[in-house]
């Protein structure tokens, strides 16, 4: 679980919710504009048909008479006696066109327009006709509407600036209550990974829902897993305590028979052929007495090396040093390469007998296969020890294997090196490659 989230679910809430914000403030803003629109632009065009139709009362007699300075003065007058209408004009029977300004007269022409921009200022244009002839027409600022509607977009936008943050302020309250157990129960889950078993408590205010059972399900788990482990680890303590015994008792029987074959067999082989010698002397050489005499020194060379392998008596009397000696001298009488020794770092006077009986054995175990297997040219074995572990390794230059391919727990050897290993709280290491030779290198605590 060492991979980590990229985005915080905390992050991600807290952005889903500036993106709600802002969509829903774009969308109120949109909706109130046009709201606005339809309402106020209804109210700008029934205000600009109510004065065309005051005007086409004041107007009636002057457009008659064909009176244009009257006209001229009534619009004018219009214009100051109403600061919301910036435009005002007539066009009369004779098609002329009279404003309040002459620069207006080409809005007469905006036949399908309801709103221009004129002088940087928007304007509503209401065209009311007089008669079939002459028409009237009202141009309504929107200048102070623009205003108002721009006050109250600020009105909105720091509504929503300010609803936004307590929103966030609500959501970062209520998400860390929710993260807050969510986390507590990834670390939890990190930490079971390491052998830690816990039991998490959760907030009140969340034990009835989903997180609460989320909680209750981890705590039930967890309980479960301790004991099972627990029941594991006794398990592999009884294991490791009869194979223990098993070696102990294996190498018991190894040293009895040892005993046996040199205190037995041995010293009645060694009493034959002493008579043999003496009846030689006695009748003369013969060449089945010759032969007799030297199957028997062979059976005991053969006796001996048995007795070594089982249980080498300078393992219980000399010590580990002497013994892997003798061990690689005796190797070294029966094979045409060469086995380098090196255990100037080894200090024996801290090895009690089951450590040196561990180590000697692993060595010999894997010296043995390296010679049967590996062909190869040269295999060092190294030892050093310190206060608080014995090292070492046995590595030749042969052929190899891959590692990947060999079960070891199918090997008896090889387990047995790793069971020696791993009673003695110790780690046993073996790594191969095809042409690149094997290293089985081991640590124990002394």
């Amino acid at each position: 679980m060492d991979k980590k989230y990229k985005i915080s679910l905390f992050y991600k809430v807290i952005f889903l919710n500036l993106v709600f914000i802002l969509f829903f403030s774009v969308g109120l803003v949109l909706f109130e504009y046009c709201k606005f629109q339809t309402k106020y632009y209804k109210l700008f065009e029934s205000f600009g048909k109510r004065k065309a139709q005051e005007l086409k009362i004041e107007l009636s007699n002057p457009i008659n008479q064909n009176n244009t300075e009257r006209i001229q003065k009534i619009l004018n007058a219009t214009i100051i006696g109403s600061p919301f209408i910036q435009v005002a004009c007539v066009k009369t029977k004779t098609n002329d066109i009279l404003c309040n300004k002459n620069e207006y007269k080409n809005l007469f022409y905006e036949n399908d327009k309801k709103i221009v921009k004129l002088d940087n200022t928007r304007l509503f244009l209401t065209k009311t006709p007089i008669n079939n002839l002459s028409s009237i027409l009202i141009g309504i600022s929107l200048k102070d509407a623009d205003i108002f509607f721009l006050n109250f977009l600020k009105k909105i936008i720091l509504l929503f600036l300010f609803g936004g943050f307590v929103l966030i302020l609500i959501s970062m309250l209520f998400l860390n209550t929710f993260i807050k157990p969510i986390k507590a129960l990834r670390k939890a889950i990190e930490s079971m990974r390491k052998g830690n078993y816990q039991q998490l408590k959760v907030n009140k205010l969340l034990q009835n829902d989903e997180i609460g059972s989320l909680f209750e399900a981890f705590n039930s788990m967890s309980n479960d897993l301790q004991k099972r482990e627990e029941e594991i680890k006794k398990q592999q303590n009884i294991i490791s305590n009869l194979i223990k015994r098993l070696i102990s008792i294996q190498e018991e029987e190894k040293k009895k028979i040892a005993q046996e074959l040199h205190d037995q067999l041995s010293q009645t082989l060694v009493y034959i052929k002493l008579q043999l010698d003496i009846l030689r002397r006695n009748i003369g050489n013969y060449n089945e007495i010759n032969s007799l005499s030297n199957l028997i020194s062979n059976e005991l060379s053969n006796i001996h090396n048995i007795c070594f392998n089982l249980r080498p008596v300078a393992l219980d009397t000399l010590g580990l040093a002497s013994a892997l000696k003798n061990f690689v001298n005796n190797l070294q009488k029966n094979i045409n390469f060469k086995i380098h020794l090196d255990i100037s770092g080894l200090d024996i006077s801290k090895l009690n007998n089951e450590i040196s009986t561990c180590i000697f054995r692993v060595v010999q175990e894997a010296t043995v296969n390296s010679i049967k297997h590996s062909k190869p040219k040269n295999i060092y074995i190294h030892l050093i020890s310190n206060n608080t572990h014995i090292n070492g390794y046995v590595k030749d230059d042969g052929i190899g294997f891959e590692i990947n391919d060999i079960d070891i727990n199918k090997h008896f050897g090889l387990m047995m090196m790793k069971e020696r290993c791993s009673i003695l709280n110790g780690k046993l290491n073996i790594d191969s490659k095809i042409n690149r030779g094997s290293i089985v290198s081991f640590e124990v605590p002394v």
